[in-house]
């Protein structure tokens, strides 16, 4: 969700047994109000709100960073050592944001809370969006 170009509520899922029109309506609800950054949607401001969906690709392993093509690849970090972290960044979040790769790189660190040179070590994936967005 989003208001005034501003993200208002964002919730994904990478895999599911349900169906695909069913995973997007219960993504959509719990971006509503389940977003722990922010309040939950209201009634009155459903009007003044735009919604995104992303729907990705299968994730792709990467051995080199040289194979992430900004504005086209959205990355995905996992890291098991000393515990499990992982991140997720979407292809357009590098190109809203105008980074280079090793930019993006930095962020899917910081975005699993983990050290900025944390991906030299993590395993990475790459991944495709295809967006369907609201006309404003």
């Amino acid at each position: 969700w989003q208001k005034n170009g501003d993200l208002r509520g964002c919730v994904g899922q990478l895999q599911s047994l349900e169906a695909l029109y069913k995973m997007v309506q219960s993504c959509a609800i719990a971006a509503a109000t389940r977003d722990i950054r922010f309040s939950s949607v209201t009634a009155a401001e459903l009007s003044e709100l735009t919604i995104e969906i992303s729907i990705l690709s299968t994730p792709e392993k990467i051995n080199s960073p040289k194979e992430i093509k900004i504005g086209r690849h959205g990355l995905i970090i996992e890291q098991d050592n000393p515990y499990p972290r992982k991140g997720l960044l979407l292809p357009e979040v590098a190109v809203r944001h105008n980074w280079n790769r090793s930019q993006f790189l930095d962020a899917i660190c910081q975005k699993a809370n983990l050290s900025p040179d944390a991906w030299r070590t993590a395993d990475l994936y790459i991944f495709e969006a295809e967006v369907f967005a609201e006309e404003t």
